[in-house]
């Protein structure tokens, strides 16, 4: 899968999915698989698809990662209410098991909650999230380059290496 990942970070979406589909054919109960084609789904346009395949992730791997990466997923289709609703058990399920912020801070992005996004992903930096060293390579967090909150969030990512 990692030649898959690393495709879509290179935002060659096609290769990646041609890799995504292989992967999910010779093996239907790999949940990873299924969330990273959700999201190049998302990334291509390929917004029932996406959900398709987010709502199924979530199915095999009820996890709080993959539950969150569901509700980006909504959010991103303009299945506002969906995702809220989703975002908000994620959010629940966060005060008993781990939830990466960042997990929480993207959909909180896709749902135009900015102001709360940035704070969850600045909380990333603050726990020491592993997650944060890799997120800014991600091309869907392109689109908030250009806003401040990212420039500090940039500063911070560089102290972490």
């Amino acid at each position: 899968m990692g030649v898959a990942n690393a495709l879509y970070f290179l935002e060659k979406y096609d290769e990646s999915m041609k890799i995504y589909n292989q992967l999910v054919e010779s093996n239907p109960d790999f949940a990873a698989a299924r969330a990273w084609k959700a999201e190049a789904h998302v990334m291509r346009g390929e917004y029932d698809a996406a959900v398709q395949e987010g709502r199924k992730a979530l199915e095999l791997d009820g996890s709080a990662a993959l539950e969150g990466s569901l509700a980006w997923v909504l959010a991103s289709a303009g299945k506002k209410e969906e995702a809220e609703k989703v975002l908000e058990h994620v959010m629940e399920r966060s005060s008993k098991e781990h939830v990466s912020p960042l997990t929480i801070g993207q959909a909180k992005l896709a749902l135009g909650e900015c102001g709360e996004g940035f704070a969850w992903l600045n909380g990333a930096f603050a726990e020491r999230d592993t997650q944060a060293r890799g997120f800014r390579n991600d091309p869907w967090f392109r689109q908030f380059h250009s806003d401040p909150r990212w420039k500090q969030i940039e500063q911070k990512m560089q102290q972490l290496q």
